[in-house]
Protein backbone atom coordinates (compact mmCIF):
# COMPACT_ATOMS: atom_id res chain seq x y z
CA UNK A 1 0.00 0.00 0.00
CA UNK A 2 2.92 2.36 0.65
CA UNK A 3 4.04 1.91 -2.91
CA UNK A 4 0.59 2.72 -4.23
CA UNK A 5 0.27 5.99 -2.28
CA UNK A 6 3.71 7.34 -3.15
CA UNK A 7 3.75 6.54 -6.85
CA UNK A 8 0.06 7.10 -7.70
CA UNK A 9 -0.14 3.74 -9.43
CA UNK A 10 -2.77 2.24 -11.68
CA UNK A 11 -5.41 1.56 -9.01
CA UNK A 12 -7.74 3.91 -7.03
CA UNK A 13 -4.86 6.12 -5.78
CA UNK A 14 -4.46 7.70 -9.31
CA UNK A 15 -7.83 9.48 -8.84
CA UNK A 16 -6.48 11.18 -5.73
CA UNK A 17 -3.33 12.34 -7.54
CA UNK A 18 -5.33 13.67 -10.49
CA UNK A 19 -7.56 15.68 -8.17
CA UNK A 20 -4.56 17.20 -6.39
CA UNK A 21 -3.00 18.19 -9.74
CA UNK A 22 -6.22 19.83 -10.94
CA UNK A 23 -6.50 21.79 -7.71
CA UNK A 24 -2.89 22.95 -8.02
CA UNK A 25 -3.46 24.10 -11.61
CA UNK A 26 -6.61 26.01 -10.60
CA UNK A 27 -4.71 27.82 -7.89
CA UNK A 28 -1.89 28.62 -10.32
CA UNK A 29 -4.24 30.05 -12.94
CA UNK A 30 -6.10 32.00 -10.29
CA UNK A 31 -2.82 33.49 -9.05
CA UNK A 32 -1.80 34.45 -12.59
CA UNK A 33 -5.15 36.16 -13.19
CA UNK A 34 -4.90 38.08 -9.89
CA UNK A 35 -1.35 39.14 -10.79
CA UNK A 36 -2.39 40.39 -14.23
CA UNK A 37 -5.34 42.26 -12.74
CA UNK A 38 -3.04 44.01 -10.27
CA UNK A 39 -0.66 44.96 -13.09
CA UNK A 40 -3.58 46.26 -15.16
CA UNK A 41 -4.94 48.32 -12.27
CA UNK A 42 -1.49 49.76 -11.55
CA UNK A 43 -0.99 50.66 -15.20
CA UNK A 44 -4.39 52.32 -15.46
CA UNK A 45 -3.70 54.23 -12.28
CA UNK A 46 -0.29 55.31 -13.56
CA UNK A 47 -1.67 56.66 -16.82
CA UNK A 48 -4.65 58.34 -15.14
CA UNK A 49 -2.99 59.93 -12.14
CA UNK A 50 0.82 59.86 -12.38
CA UNK A 51 1.72 60.21 -16.08
CA UNK A 52 -0.23 63.50 -16.52
CA UNK A 53 1.94 65.02 -13.79
CA UNK A 54 5.19 64.07 -15.59
CA UNK A 55 5.84 66.88 -18.05
CA UNK A 56 8.99 68.23 -19.70
CA UNK A 57 9.89 71.22 -17.55
CA UNK A 58 13.50 71.75 -18.67
CA UNK A 59 14.76 71.75 -22.27
CA UNK A 60 18.52 72.08 -22.74
CA UNK A 61 19.46 73.23 -26.26
CA UNK A 62 23.02 72.83 -27.49
CA UNK A 63 23.63 74.41 -30.89
CA UNK A 64 26.66 75.78 -32.69
CA UNK A 65 27.06 79.54 -32.61
CA UNK A 66 27.02 79.76 -36.41
CA UNK A 67 23.58 78.14 -36.62
CA UNK A 68 21.27 81.09 -37.37
CA UNK A 69 18.36 79.80 -35.30
CA UNK A 70 17.12 81.01 -31.94
CA UNK A 71 16.11 78.57 -29.20
CA UNK A 72 12.47 79.45 -29.86
CA UNK A 73 12.86 78.62 -33.56
CA UNK A 74 14.53 75.30 -32.71
CA UNK A 75 11.69 74.38 -30.36
CA UNK A 76 9.10 75.35 -32.96
CA UNK A 77 10.87 73.29 -35.64
CA UNK A 78 11.03 70.35 -33.23
CA UNK A 79 7.30 70.57 -32.58
CA UNK A 80 7.85 70.99 -28.86
CA UNK A 81 4.96 72.82 -27.28
CA UNK A 82 4.95 74.23 -23.80
CA UNK A 83 5.54 71.45 -21.26
CA UNK A 84 4.61 68.33 -23.26
CA UNK A 85 3.90 65.10 -21.40
CA UNK A 86 7.09 63.16 -20.80
CA UNK A 87 5.78 59.86 -22.17
CA UNK A 88 4.19 61.47 -25.22
CA UNK A 89 7.53 62.71 -26.60
CA UNK A 90 9.14 60.58 -29.33
CA UNK A 91 12.82 61.50 -29.59
CA UNK A 92 13.04 59.89 -33.05
CA UNK A 93 10.17 62.01 -34.32
CA UNK A 94 11.68 65.20 -32.89
CA UNK A 95 15.04 64.40 -34.53
CA UNK A 96 13.37 63.80 -37.91
CA UNK A 97 11.47 67.07 -37.69
CA UNK A 98 14.59 69.05 -36.88
CA UNK A 99 16.58 67.44 -39.69
CA UNK A 100 13.89 68.51 -42.15
CA UNK A 101 15.04 72.09 -41.60
CA UNK A 102 17.47 72.77 -44.50
CA UNK A 103 20.13 74.47 -42.35
CA UNK A 104 20.18 71.60 -39.81
CA UNK A 105 22.57 68.83 -40.72
CA UNK A 106 22.09 66.55 -37.71
CA UNK A 107 20.03 66.51 -34.53
CA UNK A 108 20.22 64.35 -31.41
CA UNK A 109 17.44 64.35 -28.81
CA UNK A 110 17.48 62.68 -25.40
CA UNK A 111 15.08 62.68 -22.47
CA UNK A 112 16.00 62.44 -18.82
CA UNK A 113 13.45 61.10 -16.38
CA UNK A 114 11.29 62.64 -15.09
CA UNK A 115 11.19 66.12 -16.67
CA UNK A 116 14.25 66.91 -18.81
CA UNK A 117 15.00 66.98 -22.55
CA UNK A 118 18.30 67.72 -24.27
CA UNK A 119 18.44 68.82 -27.91
CA UNK A 120 21.77 68.93 -29.74
CA UNK A 121 21.70 70.54 -33.17
CA UNK A 122 24.52 70.67 -35.72
CA UNK A 123 24.11 73.16 -38.54
CA UNK A 124 25.35 72.93 -42.08
CA UNK A 125 28.57 74.75 -42.86
CA UNK A 126 28.82 76.36 -46.32
CA UNK A 127 31.55 75.18 -48.67
CA UNK A 128 30.67 77.49 -51.57
CA UNK A 129 28.30 80.08 -53.00
CA UNK A 130 25.84 79.69 -55.85
CA UNK A 131 24.32 82.59 -57.73
CA UNK A 132 20.73 81.58 -58.39
CA UNK A 133 17.41 83.06 -59.44
CA UNK A 134 15.28 83.70 -56.39
CA UNK A 135 12.09 85.57 -55.62
CA UNK A 136 13.99 88.87 -55.65
CA UNK A 137 16.06 88.21 -58.78
CA UNK A 138 19.64 86.98 -58.60
CA UNK A 139 20.56 85.85 -55.10
CA UNK A 140 23.35 83.98 -53.40
CA UNK A 141 22.75 80.49 -52.08
CA UNK A 142 24.86 78.64 -49.53
CA UNK A 143 25.87 75.04 -50.30
CA UNK A 144 27.53 72.51 -47.97
CA UNK A 145 29.84 69.60 -48.79
CA UNK A 146 26.86 67.26 -49.22
CA UNK A 147 25.55 69.42 -52.04
CA UNK A 148 22.58 70.72 -50.03
CA UNK A 149 21.40 74.26 -50.73
CA UNK A 150 20.45 75.28 -47.21
CA UNK A 151 20.00 79.04 -47.51
CA UNK A 152 18.92 81.30 -50.37
CA UNK A 153 19.39 85.05 -50.02
CA UNK A 154 20.64 86.98 -47.03
CA UNK A 155 22.46 90.24 -46.55
CA UNK A 156 25.83 88.87 -45.47
CA UNK A 157 28.18 87.61 -48.17
CA UNK A 158 30.57 84.96 -46.79
CA UNK A 159 34.09 84.81 -48.21
CA UNK A 160 33.64 81.50 -50.04
CA UNK A 161 34.47 80.13 -53.50
CA UNK A 162 31.78 80.73 -56.10
CA UNK A 163 30.33 77.57 -57.63
CA UNK A 164 29.29 78.03 -61.26
CA UNK A 165 28.38 75.94 -64.28
CA UNK A 166 25.55 74.17 -62.44
CA UNK A 167 22.17 74.57 -64.12
CA UNK A 168 19.54 75.47 -61.54
CA UNK A 169 16.42 77.19 -62.95
CA UNK A 170 15.21 78.28 -59.52
CA UNK A 171 16.83 77.37 -56.22
CA UNK A 172 15.02 76.72 -52.96
CA UNK A 173 16.39 75.88 -49.53
CA UNK A 174 16.59 72.13 -49.09
CA UNK A 175 17.28 71.18 -52.71
CA UNK A 176 20.38 69.17 -53.62
CA UNK A 177 22.94 69.69 -56.35
CA UNK A 178 23.54 66.95 -58.96
CA UNK A 179 25.17 63.79 -57.65
CA UNK A 180 28.14 64.17 -60.01
CA UNK A 181 29.50 67.29 -58.26
CA UNK A 182 29.22 66.06 -54.67
CA UNK A 183 32.58 64.29 -54.78
CA UNK A 184 34.37 67.51 -55.68
CA UNK A 185 32.50 69.40 -52.96
CA UNK A 186 33.70 66.80 -50.48
CA UNK A 187 37.25 67.35 -51.77
CA UNK A 188 36.86 71.08 -51.06
CA UNK A 189 35.66 70.26 -47.56
CA UNK A 190 38.67 68.03 -46.93
CA UNK A 191 40.97 70.75 -48.28
CA UNK A 192 39.49 73.31 -45.89
CA UNK A 193 39.89 70.87 -43.00
CA UNK A 194 43.51 70.08 -43.82
CA UNK A 195 44.91 73.38 -45.16
CA UNK A 196 42.48 76.32 -44.76
CA UNK A 197 44.99 78.75 -46.23
CA UNK A 198 44.99 76.85 -49.53
CA UNK A 199 41.21 76.66 -49.58
CA UNK A 200 41.01 80.46 -49.28
CA UNK A 201 43.13 80.81 -52.43
CA UNK A 202 40.23 79.49 -54.55
CA UNK A 203 38.02 82.23 -55.98
CA UNK A 204 35.69 80.23 -58.22
CA UNK A 205 35.01 76.63 -59.19
CA UNK A 206 33.29 76.19 -62.55
CA UNK A 207 31.91 72.76 -63.42
CA UNK A 208 32.19 72.01 -67.13
CA UNK A 209 29.90 69.18 -68.22
CA UNK A 210 31.46 66.62 -70.56
CA UNK A 211 28.51 64.23 -70.82
CA UNK A 212 25.60 63.02 -68.74
CA UNK A 213 27.80 61.42 -66.08
CA UNK A 214 31.14 63.26 -66.04
CA UNK A 215 32.54 66.76 -65.84
CA UNK A 216 35.74 68.77 -65.65
CA UNK A 217 36.57 71.70 -63.40
CA UNK A 218 37.90 75.15 -64.18
CA UNK A 219 39.56 76.56 -61.09
CA UNK A 220 40.01 80.32 -60.76
CA UNK A 221 42.70 81.21 -58.16
CA UNK A 222 42.13 84.34 -56.08
CA UNK A 223 45.46 86.05 -56.80
CA UNK A 224 46.18 84.95 -60.37
CA UNK A 225 44.56 85.77 -63.70
CA UNK A 226 45.31 82.29 -65.05
CA UNK A 227 42.58 79.70 -64.87
CA UNK A 228 43.34 76.06 -64.10
CA UNK A 229 41.70 73.03 -65.74
CA UNK A 230 41.28 69.92 -63.57
CA UNK A 231 39.61 66.56 -63.62
CA UNK A 232 36.74 65.68 -61.25
CA UNK A 233 38.91 65.49 -58.11
CA UNK A 234 41.13 67.77 -56.04
CA UNK A 235 43.49 67.15 -53.13
CA UNK A 236 46.01 69.10 -51.06
CA UNK A 237 49.04 67.84 -52.97
CA UNK A 238 47.54 68.81 -56.35
CA UNK A 239 46.56 72.31 -55.21
CA UNK A 240 50.02 72.93 -53.73
CA UNK A 241 51.53 71.91 -57.06
CA UNK A 242 49.10 74.19 -58.92
CA UNK A 243 50.07 77.18 -56.80
CA UNK A 244 53.76 76.41 -57.29
CA UNK A 245 53.36 76.39 -61.09
CA UNK A 246 51.35 79.63 -61.00
CA UNK A 247 54.05 81.27 -58.88
CA UNK A 248 56.65 80.30 -61.50
CA UNK A 249 54.46 81.72 -64.29
CA UNK A 250 54.05 84.96 -62.35
CA UNK A 251 57.77 85.25 -61.53
CA UNK A 252 58.63 84.85 -65.22
CA UNK A 253 56.22 87.61 -66.18
CA UNK A 254 54.05 85.24 -68.22
CA UNK A 255 50.78 85.79 -66.36
CA UNK A 256 49.44 88.13 -69.06
CA UNK A 257 50.27 85.60 -71.78
CA UNK A 258 49.13 82.31 -70.25
CA UNK A 259 45.35 82.08 -70.02
CA UNK A 260 44.96 78.45 -68.91
CA UNK A 261 47.05 75.73 -67.33
CA UNK A 262 45.89 72.12 -67.75
CA UNK A 263 46.59 69.69 -64.87
CA UNK A 264 44.45 66.80 -66.09
CA UNK A 265 47.48 64.68 -67.03
CA UNK A 266 50.91 64.02 -65.58
CA UNK A 267 52.40 66.70 -67.85
CA UNK A 268 51.36 70.30 -67.24
CA UNK A 269 50.10 72.02 -70.39
CA UNK A 270 49.47 75.73 -70.65
CA UNK A 271 47.68 77.71 -73.31
CA UNK A 272 48.81 81.11 -74.50
CA UNK A 273 46.59 83.62 -76.22
CA UNK A 274 43.21 85.26 -75.91
CA UNK A 275 40.31 83.28 -74.46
Amino acid sequence: SRRRHTRCGRDWSSDVCSSDLEEWLRQLFKGIIYFLLVILILEIGFHLFIAPQLVIRTVNIKAREDLPMTNEEILEAAGIQERPYYFSVSTDRVERQLEQVPMVREAAVKTGFPDTMTIEVQGRKPIGLLMVTGEDGMQQALVDEEGVVFRVGGDDVPDLPILSGIEIPKAAAGMQLPEQVKGFLHDLHQLRQEVPSLYRLISEVKFVKKNASSFEVLLYPAHFQVKVRLGPTLDTHTLKYIMLVLDVISERGMENEVVEVDFRTEHVVYRVGEE
